[in-house]
This record gives C-alpha cells, sequence and structure tokens, in this order.
C-alpha cells in the first residue's frame, strides 16, 4: 500500500490555545505556513482519497482508549548534524500513551509505521517549534523561550487525519474519536435499490437548520464545512465563486465502490466470459489486444466516465477487462482483487449542490452577478463542532 507525505494523522491542540505556540513558530519554524501545531502520530500516512475507507476502522480500534490530557510545558529539542529542531513535550499521565495508540491503529495500517522507527530510541512525541543551528543558539533559544511560556493543557479526545495538495496547506479532512468521546454525528442505516438489488449503507447526520445531505455529498459538505472554519480563523476565506470552486476541488473528489466484486464475478461466469475451476480461472472471450484499454480505477480521471448507472458502467468495464488479452489473474483469489479496484469510480461532487446546501444553511451567499461570495463567519464557526 503506497503513502504519501501529503497526509498524516495528528493530534492538534484547539487553535485558540496556540497563540504562543504560533508567535514562536512564524519566526522559528520553516514548516510554519505549511503545518498548523500539531503532534504527529502517523506521518507519511495514506492517500486522502481512502479517509472515508479507514476512518471508521481506526475508530473502532481506539475504542478502549479513553480521552486524556495533554500539558505542553517543556522545551527539549533534537540534535541533527547541522541544525536542531526545537519542540514542545507532550506530558500526559501515561507517558506511553501515544506510542500505545501508533501501535494499535498499525493493526488497520501496517505500513504506516514510520514514526516508530525514526530513531533508535523509538518513538518521541513532539510538537515542533523551530529549528536553530549551534548549541549555544539552541540553549539560549530555550532559555528564552522556556521563561515566558505559559504551559497549555488541553483534553485530546479525538485525532485528526489532514491533508495538503502541492500549493495548499494541511487542513483537517477528517476525524478519530476516541473511546470516551461521542461523534457528533448520528448514524442512520438507508436501503437503496441497485443494480444488483437492495443495498444497506450508513449515513450520517446531525442537527443543523437543514439535514445533511446523505452519502458522499454530506461528507463532502462535512469537510468543506471545516475548512471554511479553518479559513475563517485565519481570515484567508475566497473572495470569488471561482476561487471558492478551485480551492474545495480536491475537498470534494472522492472515490466510490459501485458494485460488488463477488456478484459481478458470478455475473461473468454466467455470460461465460470465465470459467473457475479448482481455484483456477479460464477466461473464454477474448478480444484483440488493441480493442481493450488497458484499465483499473487509476486510469480514469475523475468523472470521466459516461453518464449512465454507476454499477452497469463497471459491470461493462469489468466485462471489457476480463476479454483483454494477456489477463494475468489466474486464480478466483487474484481475479477477486482486481475487480475490487475496477468497481472503484473516482468522482467529484457538484459544486452547486454544496453552494446551494451552504448558502439554506446561511453559511454563505453568492453574487450571481459580480462572483462575489459574501460569509457568515457566526455561523461558519457554529456549524462545525
Amino acid at each position: 500500500m503506497s503513502k504519501t507525505y501529503k497526509t498524516a494523522m495528528i493530534v492538534q491542540p484547539p487553535p485558540e490555545l496556540t497563540n504562543q505556540i504560533q508567535s514562536l513558530r512564524a519566526n522559528y519554524d520553516k514548516a510554519y505556513v505549511r503545518w498548523m501545531p500539531h503532534i504527529n502520530l502517523m506521518f507519511p500516512f495514506v492517500e486522502a482519497s481512502l479517509f472515508m475507507h479507514y476512518r471508521d476502522r481506526l475508530e473502532d480500534t481506539l475504542k478502549e482508549f479513553d480521552v486524556f490530557t495533554v500539558t505542553l510545558r517543556k522545551f527539549k529539542y533534537f540534535q541533527h548534524r547541522s541544525s536542531a529542531t526545537v519542540f514542545l513535550e507532550p506530558e500526559v499521565d501515561d507517558p506511553q500513551i501515544f506510542e500505545k495508540i501508533v501501535k494499535k491503529l498499525l493493526s488497520v495500517v501496517p505500513f504506516c509505521d514510520d514514526q516508530l522507527k525514526k530513531s533508535a530510541s523509538g518513538f518521541t512525541p513532539h510538537l515542533t517549534v523551530g529549528q536553530k543551528t549551534g548549541k549555544l543558539g539552541v540553549t539560549r533559544a530555550i532559555k528564552n523561550w522556556q521563561s515566558d511560556f505559559n504551559p497549555i493543557t488541553f483534553t485530546v479526545d479525538k485525532l485528526f487525519l489532514i491533508a495538503r495538495d502541492d500549493t495548499t496547506p494541511f487542513e483537517v479532512v477528517e476525524t478519530i474519536y476516541l473511546g470516551g468521546a461521542t461523534r457528533p454525528f448520528v448514524e442512520e442505516t438507508v436501503t437503496t435499490t441497485g443494480f444488483f438489488g437492495n443495498q444497506d449503507y450508513i449515513v450520517k447526520t446531525r442537527d443543523r437548520f437543514n439535514q445533511l445531505p446523505d452519502g458522499e455529498l454530506g461528507n463532502c459538505i462535512v469537510r468543506i464545512e471545516k475548512w471554511l472554519k479553518r479559513q475563517c480563523e485565519l481570515n484567508t476565506l475566497p473572495k470569488s465563486r471561482n476561487k471558492l470552486e478551485n480551492a474545495t476541488k480536491n475537498l470534494r473528489k472522492y472515490r466510490k465502490v459501485s458494485a460488488d466484486a463477488d456478484q459481478i464475478k458470478e455475473l461473468l461466469i454466467q455470460e461465460e466470459l470465465i470459467k473457475i475451476v479448482d481455484g483456477k480461472v479460464q477466461y473464454l472471450q477474448k478480444d484483440s489486444e488493441d480493442s481493450i484499454p488497458t484499465t483499473g480505477y487509476m486510469d480514469y480521471g475523475y468523472n470521466s466516465y459516461s453518464q449512465q448507472n454507476d454499477e452497469e458502467y463497471v459491470t461493462d468495464l469489468c466485462r471489457d477487462w476480463v476479454k483483454k488479452v494477456g489477463n494475468i489473474p489466474n486464480t478466483e483469489k487474484k481475479l477477486v482483487n482486481c475487480l475490487k479496484q475496477l468497481v472503484v469510480i473516482k468522482t467529484e461532487a457538484s459544486f452547486d449542490d454544496i453552494l446551494n446546501y451552504l448558502s439554506e444553511e446561511g453559511a454563505v451567499s453568492s453574487e450571481s452577478y459580480s462572483g462575489e461570495v459574501i460569509y457568515n463567519h457566526e455561523v461558519i464557526m457554529q456549524n462545525v463542532n
């Protein structure tokens, strides 16, 4: 499984408590613009497009951990070859709590163990404040900063999954709640009728003026509301509709599983496109290699597929794929794994639908003539838990 340095799992102190830290970071931390004040738990991490896939599993894994209190009081430093990283050491009742959490999370994402392997001493939780050169410079900085620093204490009841792109800083995209905390969502099971019959989906709603839309549109709205809140705090909200649309493009993207791979396998057998004997796959119909493109969800851009029913689309895609000359999967297990990739469609939530919802909530209003976006800061700050 691939990892990226554009995502991370972190502990984040409440922004209203970090003025002292931000004042220091603005002058001394080279990552001030890119990162919020944070304690890294997993970095690099999975692609942002997979956050929703992993979120509930990660949260279930942390049910045994209760909320806990962290105090940031003492400055320390890591010595590098030609510089040093100065950081605040998190003080907790259980000094191993961060490492225990990380090790538990590895049962879900075992490939994200980089923080445990960074040094011979093991995992060292820390909140970076800045970089200094020379031992004298480091000791002077710590002495000066320590004398003026007022300890910060906060409760950790959730972890944050954050992401950035090439030009924007990290933003909170998803939240992982510890076992002693309550997710501010109510889960409801909704049954929908699809190409392969009725299927149950878990959708999430919460109290607000208008009910949050079901499915991925609702999840995208929540992500954008969190992003708007952060921009509101930073006073960097986009001024125009076009800029808002461009700024939220990545937050509106998602991958969705459009059909069941095992059901498609059975359909391919029924249509005599494949045959499975003793776990071995035989391909019964072949087209020329030039007529069938190399497929898989990574080859298709967002909204690049036709407007036909999503399940019908991926089913046709799988039919074409099994006819391709030179297919490698020769076992049933490998075939199903390939089909599981093919049934994933990359798509994007409608900006107009999201803007309309936010307008009905009173969070924004858009001037159709000028393209200017007007924000209701009070609603934006209240809408997001």
